[in-house]
């Protein structure tokens, strides 16, 4: 009975993210790029969100960017981000500007939790919902036991979720040239330093997993530094990569599944942990690079993580 229940989990989890992948689809046929209402370099700089939840106001509403304003909302134009009242109808609905410290200055944004799924603004103009799911699948989730140092309005962000209550990784691909995942933003092809909510979360989804405990636990990208011989960028690339291009060793060098990568850390609420794959309790694996036995990017599919990839 177990194993039937985690097929089917494992079959609406893959459901729900290839829902997510068509609607990324649908918004990059109409705008030519894909979803992420900030911009990643300014992310990376300042992950004060999740890029799934960038995505998801992007996709269904609720956040306006500070340089597209003016934005008109039921015929009322609104040109200053702490003035917008999401729904006019119903007065003192406004959201919270958050500021992103980003590489050029500051990058600010209106969020309004409620007004997730009315819809996006993209250069000012209102759209329908390119995301609506419904049920458990899209809420908002804790990332830390402690999170009173996140602002109020970012706690009740929704994003989207797996079937054990635990929220998807997305990482779009921002050129098409460069390191497949490198350290500087302005020159890689995907960021791993924008996924910093998610992979420094101490208390992850219903699960509440650790995703950086120490070397016995917790998720393989936290377990390399840029200074060892498997930097953290070179074990997200071999998770990222299509295997059947380029050398067993040299992720860096191979392609990307495909132009975004949706993920769920699967049954155990870790993304890649050391202890899954070909790793075990009394056995972690942290290198899936440099490794004689492991450093192939077939290895990957020991993992119980689940990978849709779309675009291009």
């Amino acid at each position: 009975l177990g194993k039937v229940r985690e097929k089917a989990r494992v079959t609406e989890t893959t459901s729900v993210m290839e829902e997510f992948a068509k609607a990324c689809d649908a918004f990059a046929q109409q705008f030519g790029y894909y979803p992420g209402i900030v911009p990643e370099e300014v992310l990376a700089a300042d992950p004060q969100i999740s890029p799934m939840e960038n995505a998801v106001l992007h996709l269904s509403g609720g956040a306006v960017r500070g340089d597209e304003l003016p934005i008109y909302i039921n015929g009322v134009a609104y040109d200053n981000l702490a003035s917008i009242d999401f729904d006019p109808e119903e007065p003192g609905q406004q959201g919270t500007v958050i500021t992103f410290n980003g590489p050029n200055g500051n990058f600010d944004i209106a969020v309004y939790a409620g007004a997730v799924g009315d819809g996006p603004f993209v250069q000012g103009k209102r759209y329908a919902p390119f995301f609506s799911p419904k049920g458990s699948q899209f809420a908002a989730v804790k990332y830390d036991a402690d999170d009173s140092g996140v602002l109020e309005e970012i706690k009740f962000l929704p994003t989207v979720l797996d079937s054990w209550g635990n929220p998807l990784m997305y990482a779009r691909r921002l050129r098409a040239n460069g390191p497949m995942v490198g350290q500087d933003v302005r020159s890689t092809q995907f960021s791993l330093a924008s996924q910093a909510r998610v992979l420094n979360a101490t208390a992850l989804g219903d699960l509440s997993q650790d995703q950086t405990a120490d070397n016995t636990a917790g998720s393989i990208l936290n377990k390399t530094t840029t200074s060892s011989a498997t930097p953290r960028e070179d074990t997200f690339a071999q998770i990222i990569r299509t295997p059947a291009i380029g050398a067993a060793r040299q992720p860096q060098s191979g392609a990307p599944r495909g132009e975004y990568i949706v993920i769920s850390a699967g049954n155990d609420g870790v993304f890649f942990s050391v202890e899954d794959g070909p790793g075990g309790p009394s056995s972690p694996v942290t290198d899936i690079v440099g490794s004689a036995a492991n450093g192939t990017p077939t290895v990957i599919r020991e993992y119980d993580d689940i990978i849709v990839a779309g675009g291009g």
